[in-house]
């Protein structure tokens, strides 16, 4: 049973999926192509993109490793920051209007890239396409995804699934325009790629289906009028309630005073310490295993194939049946994670490896990046709903990030100071099973009552929204305050 919202009023009476006096292609397919060419645009701006032209840049700009360690330290810290801002103003300005304003930012820095003569340059332009293009762009698919999508939130973000697969490729076809096309023809063809991508999306946009007159999930109004565009979001009627369809919606800051949303964070947070330490210092791991460099083709090939799997698998089957418990699947990540660590540590398998044993490694991995990535696309809006989910998501992330500093320094001074990776693997495992006991035993979020104009007993009440009614308006007109 559904409840919809047609003419500013709702009514308990069951809809099917689409109208029966509507016909045609519902515009959240059109929606899903474009989230996804919207992450698809991200590639420029991630840790493992840029990878293929630091050493021209070190070169360039007769800069030492230690020094570009300090850059892209500096942008990490200002990534940490900016994050949480960031998720704000997609939700008082809407996704489509900051889309807009990514284009020029996200081509002016990666043309800069292929301009820039001194290191303070480097150092602002790597930022900018850090913030834009690696967090900004992201952010804006996955926010206005769930917010397309809810009962079909694992479904739906299958396709992301497939993007991300696509980006773990993407070092792959920037080496190779660099061999065809030299530094700075890659850097203009990579330019054109991110015009073209997010181009597309600018024309193709809608914030939220209640926009436009539809409701989430590709379902349609029950009859032939479409919903009200500008209809206030108030208390969800009995019979929603009764029906199990109501959606509540945190704000941020309700969201931030619950205990399951610093548990998830700090669960993120772990998990991400120990996948930027590994991953950032992958061959020197494997060389401590007795592997040497050509054994890392198979470990990426293993990684990307087992992710794009898992991650399938998870969003198609096991995700929308969860639904809002969906975050346990973060806790049963904890299991390849584990297994990581052990086969890392020598305590699992034998103490010097062969080669197959790094796709054996890249399997695991890609196991749970595959877990991990499925339900950290859908997570905060599983639980929090979908009007405030830019700001909330962007706090998340800005805390969760501070890991990708952490995690190679630990990695890193470690290896210096005593000659092997065991201590933090050690350290940061432990530290990972704390924080998923902390998950498991974290009762589920809970809005907290207000009361109305009468402020009698009786009066007090849960904000909810009805699936598939109009959202607060501000996501059109920019009017919303916590």
């Amino acid at each position: 049973m559904s409840v919809q919202h047609v003419r500013g009023t709702t009514s308990a009476k069951s809809a099917p999926a689409k109208s029966e006096g509507r016909k045609g292609c519902h515009y959240g397919w059109v929606m899903l192509i474009a989230c996804t060419l919207a992450t698809a645009a991200s590639g420029t701006g991630h840790s493992f993109s840029i990878a293929p032209f630091v050493d021209r840049w070190m070169d360039l700009l007769h800069i030492s490793r230690h020094t570009f360690s300090a850059i892209w330290t500096f942008t990490m810290l200002v990534s940490c920051l900016v994050a949480p801002f960031a998720g704000q103003l997609i939700d008082q300005h809407g996704s489509r209007r900051v889309l807009l304003f990514c284009m020029p930012a996200s081509v002016g820095s990666i043309l800069w890239l292929s301009a820039m003569k001194t290191p303070v340059e480097l150092a602002i332009a790597v930022t900018i396409n850090r913030i834009v293009n690696a967090d900004m762009l992201p952010l804006i698919g996955v926010t206005t995804l769930n917010r397309w999508f809810v009962k079909r939130r694992g479904r739906a973000s299958t396709a992301l699934g497939l993007v991300w697969a696509w980006l773990l490729e993407f070092p792959g076809v920037e080496l190779k325009l660099i061999h065809w096309l030299g530094a700075g023809g890659a850097d203009l063809a990579v330019a054109v790629y991110v015009v073209v991508l997010v181009s597309i999306c600018s024309v193709l946009w809608k914030d939220c289906p209640e926009s436009i007159g539809l409701l989430p999930d590709l379902a349609h109004p029950a009859n032939e009028e479409r919903i009200s565009e500008k209809a206030p979001l108030g208390e969800a009627p009995e019979a929603a309630h009764q029906s199990g369809e109501s959606e509540v919606n945190f704000t941020r800051s309700q969201a931030s005073r619950t205990i399951m949303f610093w548990a998830v964070v700090l669960m993120q947070f772990s998990q991400n310490t120990l996948w930027q330490g590994c991953h950032l210092h992958l061959l020197d791991v494997l060389l401590a295993r007795g592997v040497d460099a050509v054994a890392a083709g198979g470990f990426y090939t293993a990684v990307a194939a087992a992710r794009t799997a898992v991650s399938l698998l998870f969003s198609c089957v096991i995700m929308d049946w969860l639904g809002r418990k969906s975050y346990l699947i973060i806790v049963m990540s904890t299991l390849p994670q584990l297994l990581v660590t052990l086969l890392l540590l020598g305590s699992l398998g034998p103490k010097s490896w062969q080669p197959s044993m790094a796709i054996v490694l890249g399997i695991l991995y890609g196991i749970w990046g595959g877990m991990v990535t499925a339900v950290g696309n859908v997570v905060y809006a599983q639980l929090f709903g979908r009007a405030h989910l830019g700001a909330i998501t962007g706090l998340a992330t800005g805390c969760m990030r501070v890991s990708g500093i952490i995690g190679p320094l630990l990695f890193g001074l470690a290896r210096d100071w005593t000659g092997s990776y065991s201590l933090p693997l050690k350290v940061v495992m432990a530290f990972t099973l704390i924080a998923a006991a902390i998950l498991v035993g974290t009762p589920m979020p809970q809005i907290p009552a207000e009361p109305t104009a009468d402020h009698g007993p009786s009066s007090m009440g849960v904000k909810a929204c009805v699936v598939g009614q109009p959202l607060p308006t501000n996501l059109e007109s920019a009017n919303l305050k916590e």
